[in-house]
């Protein structure tokens, strides 16, 4: 959508080169550029002379902070005209459009308001593409906890060599033990308190690289990108007993969890349904031999 809106700019502006940038925190992205068949390549007009500038703020013609990403120095430099367009939210700048023409005096204050009005339009896409990813975003987190939901996991899954190694993938299952008595008897505020510090743990335990689940109303899951089962095992007891010893405001008893860990390493093959399966297993087999632990689980099935 965004590539048909800057083709558009060919019918209604004149330019040899255009340039989009979004700007986030002080910093710029290039969104995307295009040139006309005369212009000369932006790599030998940097060379020329325009320096780049990441941070200098100038005024447009608009009267408000834009920021002004390329200067033009004197010199024997290919272009000659230069507009930029700042697109607005709430009166501050997210984007600019710059123009670039090798000709000189071409943007005259007749053609603001054409240049202006396809800018609107540009801003409109780029506004509504980033309000599609928020909702996607927020479509793959849980509310409460802020981890992510079940649904993302379902769709990270969907490409299997996306973020693991062959063999060094691990899965932790977990569940609060007992939490539907908590729930009854303290109430279901006080449960949200447990999920929502249970969660601030989780943060503090496993590693930037490890994708926490919320994935029902008691249960979490984790995988654990090139972990083998004895590193999975320690990081599943030193996460249970941070939850054992951490207390919370009027909960007038401890939380603790029972955990169920498998890994890629113990299969013949390499299949996500079986890592399930086992840590899934390993979980009940920790439930049934008195919760507050951790269990592995090599493969599903009797025994095991």
């Amino acid at each position: 959508k965004l590539d048909e809106v800057l083709l558009s700019a060919r019918k209604v502006l004149h330019y040899n080169l255009l340039r989009v940038f979004r700007l986030t925190d002080g910093e710029f992205e290039l969104l995307g550029s295009d040139t006309r068949s005369d212009v000369v390549g932006e790599a030998d007009a940097l060379q020329a002379g325009m320096a780049v500038h990441d941070t200098r703020l100038a005024q447009s013609t608009l009267a408000v902070p834009i920021p002004r990403i390329v200067d033009i120095e004197a010199g024997d430099t290919p272009f000659r005209s230069w507009r930029g367009i700042p697109l607005l939210q709430n009166e501050r700048p997210f984007a600019i459009v710059e123009m670039f023409h090798n000709l000189p005096h071409v943007y005259r204050s007749e053609h603001i308001w054409t240049a202006k009005a396809w800018a609107d339009h540009l801003g409109r896409t780029i506004l509504n593409g980033t309000r599609y990813r928020e909702i996607q975003a927020a479509a793959f987190r849980d509310p409460l906890s802020g981890l992510y939901n079940r649904r993302y996991i379902e769709h990270l899954l969907q490409d299997e060599t996306r973020f693991r190694r062959p063999g060094r993938m691990s899965l932790l299952m977990v569940d609060l033990d007992r939490f539907k008595e908590v729930n009854d008897e303290f109430g279901h505020a006080i449960g949200d308190q447990v999920i929502r510090k249970v969660s601030e743990l989780m943060d503090t335990v496993f590693r930037q690289g490890d994708v926490i689940c919320r994935y029902g109303g008691d249960e979490f899951l984790i995988l654990l990108p090139s972990t083998p089962r004895e590193r999975a095992l320690a990081v599943a007891e030193r996460f249970r007993l941070q939850v054992s010893t951490a207390r919370i405001p009027d909960l007038e008893q401890a939380v603790t969890v029972s955990c169920g860990v498998s890994s890629l390493a113990d299969f013949t093959a390499e299949r996500y349904e079986e890592l399930f399966k086992a840590a899934d297993q390993a979980l009940y087999l920790a439930k049934e031999g008195g919760r507050n632990q951790v269990s592995w689980c090599a493969a599903p099935g009797p025994g095991n």
